[in-house]
C-alpha cells in the first residue's frame, strides 16, 4: 500500500488522519514524527523541515536537529538556517569532544558548512513575504556565526 502524500504543511489541516496541534513542545515533537512516519514523502516540504526543526531546536534534541537539517541541506543547499544549525552544531561537538582529532574533523566540517553559507549570503536575495528588517536581523546574527567557524583553526595544537 503506497502512502499518501501532502504537499505542502498547510494541507495538514485537510487531513484527518494528523494528529491535532499539541500542548507541549515534546507533544508537538511526538506529533510531527508521527505525520511524517505516514507521510514519508511529505518530508521534501522545505516548510515542514524548518518547523520540524524549531520544533526540535526549542526542546534541545541536537541530534535530530543535525539530522533533519543535513535532511534539508540536501534538499536546498542553499538554506542559510540549516547551514547555519549545522556549522552551529559541528562546533559544538568540536568543542564537547575529547579527541583532538575528532574535534578537528567537526571543526573542518563546521567550517565547510560556514564557507557554504557565507556563498548563499553572497548571493542571496530577500525571500518574498519576508520583512526587509527580518531578513536583516537573520543575516545578521547567522553571518558572524559563519565567520567564526572559519577562524576557528582545525587542527589542534595538542
Amino acid at each position: 500500500m503506497e502512502r499518501e502524500t501532502v504537499n505542502h504543511s498547510s494541507d495538514l489541516d485537510a487531513n484527518k488522519d494528523v494528529p491535532h496541534p499539541a500542548s507541549s513542545e515534546s507533544d508537538r515533537q511526538q506529533e510531527f514524527e508521527a505525520f511524517i512516519a505516514a507521510y514519508p514523502n511529505s518530508i521534501s516540504d522545505e516548510s515542514s523541515f524548518d518547523h520540524f526543526q524549531q520544533t526540535y531546536r526549542s526542546g534541545e534534541d541536537s541530534a535530530k536537529v543535525t539530522a533533519y537539517a543535513n535532511q534539508l541541506v540536501k534538499l536546498n543547499p542553499n538554506n542559510v538556517l540549516a547551514l547555519a544549525v549545522l556549522v552551529y552544531e559541528s562546533n559544538a561537538q568540536a568543542r564537547n569532544s575529547n579527541d583532538p582529532k575528532q574535534a578537528a574533523l567537526f571543526r573542518t566540517e563546521s567550517s565547510d558548512f560556514a564557507r557554504r553559507g557565507l556563498d548563499v549570503i553572497e548571493n542571496a536575495q530577500r525571500p518574498a513575504g519576508i520583512l526587509a528588517e527580518d531578513y536583516e536581523r537573520f543575516m545578521s546574527r547567522v553571518t558572524p556565526l559563519f565567520y567564526f567557524a572559519l577562524a576557528t583553526p582545525t587542527e589542534s595544537n595538542y
